[in-house]
């Protein structure tokens, strides 16, 4: 049986704070959640500094950009989203 892997164009982490939160309601009501993996930073600040340089979330990883602000997170998926993975 063959498997499929998926792949994302991009990666979307986040935590519980409000921030994130709201980020996450806003491209939720755009359509543009869909086109990201989201994952839950418990416990992987110190991975996140180690390979991207930065532990602020929430955070935009593409195969390109890393991304912390929310608004330009928004903006970046609604300019992109038709480069970016649809799952």
């Amino acid at each position: 049986m063959e498997r499929r892997r998926e792949t994302w164009g991009a990666v979307l982490f986040v935590d519980k704070s409000g921030e994130s939160l709201r980020l996450l309601h806003e491209l939720e009501s755009r359509g543009a959640l869909r086109a990201v993996k989201v994952v839950e930073v418990d416990g992987l600040r110190g991975w996140l500094i180690l390979e991207y340089g930065v532990s602020r979330v929430p955070l935009l990883v593409t195969e390109s950009r890393v991304i912390s602000d929310p608004e330009e997170i928004i903006s970046y998926l609604s300019r992109n989203r038709a480069t970016v993975h649809d799952h």
